[in-house]
């Protein structure tokens, strides 16, 4: 079914973190992502795995 329209990424399962940004700057998800590798990771206890990072962008709408 979705073969037909979509690749399909099986992804082993794993504790995830989310992390939310507001695009109100250029380079907001590019600081947050320096932010979550300088700050969050090194005081979480997790590290990163070779699993996919996955973003998401509600709108491509960057002028808002």
């Amino acid at each position: 079914m979705f073969g037909e329209r979509f690749d399909v990424l099986l992804v082993e399962a794993s504790a995830w973190a989310v992390f939310t940004t507001i695009e109100k700057r250029a380079n907001e998800t590019q600081d947050t992502w320096a932010r979550i590798y300088s700050e969050w990771f090194p005081t979480s206890g997790y590290e990163m795995t070779d699993g996919p990072e996955i973003l998401w962008y509600e709108s491509y709408d960057f002028s808002k």
